[in-house]
């Protein structure tokens, strides 16, 4: 009896745990209006060998999907992998006109501005090999939208 209660009580510990690894994340507007709401789950704790493996290939420059940072701006699909990065990043604009401005700009975490550049379709890659271990914040302008992701370099 008292084997079965504790394998019980194992057995629904692991399953609070299974489902708490997910966060939910509202974005506002400046009236405090809720503009987004962007569900973010955490995996498995992993070395940082498995994250190298995952990560870029600089000398070719290709862009591999792992667990991308996905989100809706307008009519716009944007996807930043990897994040966290070891300093090469690609973002992917997918919907936008061809006549549409889109500007990146890469800001510390205290708000100074390290890099701005103009984004195209398809994936356009960010080297933020000069820049020390630490979270960053990657803004994305179209006209009046504004989205902004928070990064991480190790």
């Amino acid at each position: 009896m008292k084997k079965t209660t504790i394998l019980t009580i194992v057995f629904l510990l692991n399953v609070v745990f299974l489902y708490a690894q997910c966060s939910v994340e509202y974005s506002y507007d400046y009236a405090g209006n809720r503009t987004e709401r962007q569900v973010i789950c955490l995996g498995t704790i992993r070395s940082a060998e498995e994250f190298i493996e995952e990560d870029l290939d600089v000398d070719d420059r290709n862009i591999q999907p792992s667990e991308p940072v996905m989100s809706l701006m307008d009519n716009l699909n944007i996807r930043i992998t990897p994040n966290p990065t070891r300093g090469l990043i690609g973002v992917e604009i997918e919907g936008a006109c061809e006549t549409d401005v889109l500007m990146l700009t890469v800001c510390s975490i205290g708000g100074k501005l390290l890099q701005t550049e103009v984004l195209k379709l398809g994936i356009n890659p960010i080297d933020l090999f000069g820049y020390a271990n630490g979270h960053y914040i990657l803004q994305i302008n179209s006209g009046n939208s504004r989205k902004e992701f928070k990064l991480i370099k190790y």
